[in-house]
């Protein structure tokens, strides 16, 4: 063993010295000796890796869970135009209060002069007027009314995708909506329509509060006659349009848009029955989904079946003693009973049903984590699914 120059070959004298300094000598050198420095080749190396985090895919909520009310409040405002009359459903973060309607309110004079004053003819739903608007919302969806319909008909559906958040816009159609159907004065116009719901649009876009949370992409919804309306905004190629639902509606014998659809109707339904949803979701091309509610009338995808003492708008005019008038006009009472009564099942139980699979199309159509629409989870209400 080697030992370090100056232990070994200190002077006698320094041998001589006292106990105590011989020993520190000898102590410092055996601590010199008993560890050879390791050669450059056997230093260990120390590597410091850096690590990175990736944040974990989000995870897609059930239908069971669209099922239910989202994490926003519902604020609500009326927008008026010289052309258009827009109800216009929005996130909030502040908690939803009461707003209602009353069904009289959508008539001609002479019809609500005759509807008696204690009639269930108003509808209440959970909505704050004028509330903020919640800075995180996910686009505009559009909503067109059907025939003998308003604006405010299927609050049920356009404050769900609110509280889920959404942008949801309703303009009147007065060629078709309710008041002008009972004062005989409705156009049928199939055009103006499309016109409002692009008015619509425009107007929520050109709201400061509204339009940068908008966003320029939406999607657009239609029941019954506004499944057509729908249907014909997207066969113009409007810029934005990222998909289409029909409610309990069909087709015209014009070519498919080439949009993303989703067709869901009601196995009962005597109005729009379902076979046309079927015959037009065949037709269109993919990617598109049909949903046929089991139990489901044409008044399903509407708040109508929810007044009237559950009767339903006709028995709103039946309590007014208007029931020879309807007898007198057989389609309308058809139009406003459908899917109100048995049969039927119960709205309370379709419409659930109804808000999962708008929800999960109009969340996957923006991107958002969606639940498949392969099939329905949950109990009591069966629905048969169709893809392409």
């Amino acid at each position: 063993m080697l030992r370090p120059a100056g232990c070994d070959a200190l002077p006698m004298s320094r041998r001589l010295a006292t106990l105590t300094g011989a020993a520190l000598v000898a102590s410092a050198c055996g601590a010199s000796v008993s560890d050879p420095a390791p050669s450059p080749s056997t230093w260990a190396v120390t590597t410091t890796i850096a690590t990175t985090t990736t944040e974990p895919a989000p995870i897609a909520p059930s239908l069971t869970d669209l099922a239910e009310p989202g994490p926003f409040g519902v604020g609500v405002r009326t927008i008026v135009d010289e052309s258009v009359t827009v109800e216009v459903w929005y996130p909030t973060e502040q908690g939803s209060a009461t707003e209602s309607y009353d069904l009289r309110d959508f008539t001609p004079e002479i019809i609500r002069n005759l509807l008696a004053a204690d009639a269930d003819s108003v509808f209440t739903y959970a909505a704050t007027r004028e509330a903020p608007v919640a800075g995180d919302a996910l686009g505009l969806v559009l909503f067109s009314h059907g025939f003998a319909g308003m604006r405010l008909q299927s609050t049920t559906i356009t404050t769900h995708l609110a509280s889920h958040g959404f942008v949801v816009a309703a303009p009147d159609h007065p060629s078709r909506d309710l008041f002008n159907v009972l004062g005989a004065s409705a156009t049928g116009d199939r055009d103006a329509p499309v016109a409002e719901l692009l008015a619509a649009r425009a107007l929520v876009l050109d709201d400061p509060q509204l339009g940068p949370v908008a966003g320029e992409n939406f999607a657009a919804i239609g029941h019954s006659a506004g499944g057509g309306t729908v249907l014909s905004l997207a066969g113009r190629g409007e810029p934005g349009l990222l998909g289409y639902i029909s409610l309990a509606a069909g087709a015209s014998d014009a070519a498919m848009p080439n949009v993303p659809s989703l067709f869901i109707a009601g196995s009962l339904d005597r109005i729009a029955a379902p076979e046309a949803a079927e015959t037009a979701h065949s037709s269109a091309p993919p990617p598109s989904t049909l949903w046929v509610i089991d139990g489901a009338g044409h008044n399903a995808f509407d708040d109508f079946c929810l007044v009237g003492s559950g009767t339903g708008i006709i028995g709103v005019a039946v309590a007014s003693g208007l029931g020879p008038l309807l007898d007198a006009q057989p389609q309308l009472r058809a139009l406003g009973e459908d899917g109100c009564l048995p049969p039927a099942l119960d709205v309370a139980l379709t419409a659930p049903v109804i808000n999962a699979a708008i929800t999960a199309q109009v969340l996957s159509w923006v991107d958002r984590p969606a639940p498949s629409l392969d099939a329905w989870p949950g109990d009591g209400v069966s629905v048969k699914v169709s893809t392409r």
